[in-house]
Formats: C-alpha cells, structure tokens, sequence
C-alpha cells in the first residue's frame, strides 16, 4: 500500500513539474544565461541559499519550546516546503500543511500546534516583506517622476498599508477590549457568519 502511495504522490509531482515546464522556452533561457555575468549569477544563488540557512535559524528560534531539532532534519524540511509552495497554485501555501506533517512525524508533536508555529513565522516574514515594500514604495513617491493618477493610487495603496499596520498593533498590543473574543462577537454579527454560526 505504501508503495502504491508513493508511486501515485511521485506521479502527481511529476505532473505538476510537467505542467510548470511545459510552456518555458529553454532555448531563449539558454540564450539569456550566455549573456549573464557568471560571478553575479552565482553571487544570487549564494546569497539565496544564505537566506534559506538564515531562515531556518530563525525558524527553529520560533519553534523551539515546541520542538527542538536538528538543524539539517529543519533544512530539509523547510526545502521541502519551498518546493510545495512552488509548485502549488494559487496562493502557495501548500507547504506549511507539508512541513507540519514531517516535523510532527519526526517529533511526535501536535500537527495543529506546529502548523500554528509555521504560519506565526510566516506571518512575521510577511510583516518584514511588508515593510520593505512600504519602504519601496516612499522611494517612488518622492524620487521618481510618474502621472498624477499613479502617484494617488501609491498613496492610497499606503494608507491602506499603515491603517493595517495601526490596527494590527493595537490588536497585539492593546487591553482586552480588543482581544479575539470581542472582535469575533463584533464579526458575528454581519449576516454571512450568523447565517452559518449558531454561536
């Protein structure tokens, strides 16, 4: 049975990698890649791999009261997530689910409890991306010329960062008048969740 499993899985990533690859043209990447500088082009891929090593450290920081693990055990588990999340479609988060099972059959942990801990980490990442972006964006407004239109909507786009920013802060931060239980008793009461929740 296991063996069927595991021919059936390898087929269906196999597809997946078939219907990724299908339409690159290889001969226009081979042409790009003689006119590439090789030391910049191996400077990327060093400093990418540095980033894998420097987020599972950080990983395993976040993690550590729960599981505490080997270090290549993480790394290859965190390539094997990378590559779900590659692979899969739409919003590429089918790796977190993939690195919970392997770490919670690796170290007899809760599933929920570490998918909890994966999705924490990848939220605080999304905060750092989310900064860099914002900051991205203050370098268009103020040094790079561009229609009228264009430089509302990035100011718009802006407002919208920040006001998500505040109201995430006051969140975490504040007192218990804004805890979880509250602001779910607030959502209750738009129709669509009181249709589909008796409580």
């Amino acid at each position: 049975m296991k063996k069927i499993f595991g021919f059936l899985f390898t087929a269906i990533i196999l597809f997946m990698i078939f219907l990724i690859l299908r339409n690159i043209n290889f001969f226009e990447v081979y042409s790009l890649l003689r006119k590439i500088n090789l030391i910049y082009f191996f400077l990327a891929i060093l400093f990418y791999l540095i980033g894998f090593l420097l987020w599972n450290f950080r990983f395993m920081y976040t993690i550590k009261k729960l599981v505490s693990g080997d270090f290549y055990f993480f790394l290859n588990v965190l390539f094997a997530g990378s590559f779900f999340n590659t692979i899969t479609p739409g919003a590429n988060v089918g790796g977190e689910p993939f690195r919970a099972y392997l770490l919670s059959k690796k170290y007899k942990k809760s599933k929920s409890k570490i998918l909890g801990a994966i999705f924490a980490d990848k939220s605080f990442n999304l905060l750092a991306f989310s900064g860099f972006l914002v900051f991205s964006v203050l370098f268009v407004l103020f040094f790079i010329q561009m229609p009228l239109w264009t430089k509302i909507s990035l100011e718009i786009f802006l407002l919208c960062i920040f006001s998500i920013f505040i109201l995430f802060f006051l969140f975490v931060f504040c007192d218990k008048k804004l805890k979880l239980n509250n602001f779910m008793r607030l959502l209750y009461w738009f129709k669509p969740i009181h249709r589909k929740f008796s409580t």
